[in-house]
């Protein structure tokens, strides 16, 4: 048996290095999904979702998202030919609300009917 380990070693390395599957030294495979880059895309991944939640919380408590629902509202409002007017407009998420205080809602005349 060491004979015939013996002869297969003299076999591969009389081979030339296609054969051996041996990768010349200048074209060397890279591995496309190795830890590093795991680590790197994980990170990445929670860095934008950390400043996508602060973002969204950042606007909802500057009313960002109130203006943008009123409007919204106010343009609905228009559509169906009323016009609307509040002195206080807030959304609120925890229950999901609109409160307002001295809201308006009248009806357009003119505009509407002719």
């Amino acid at each position: 048996m060491p004979e015939e380990q013996n002869e297969q070693r003299e076999e591969q390395e009389t081979r030339p290095p296609e054969e051996n599957n041996v990768i010349p030294s200048g074209t060397r495979s890279r591995r496309r999904f190795t830890r590093r880059h795991a680590l790197l895309s994980s990170t990445a991944i929670a860095l934008i979702l950390i400043f996508g939640i602060l973002l969204t919380v950042v606007f909802y408590r500057y009313g960002v998202f109130d203006t943008y629902v009123r409007t919204q509202f106010v343009a609905k409002m228009a559509d169906i030919g009323i016009v609307f007017d509040a002195d206080v407009f807030r959304v609120t998420v925890n229950p999901l609300e609109v409160e307002l205080k001295n809201a308006t809602f009248s009806e357009e005349l003119a505009a509407c009917r002719s």
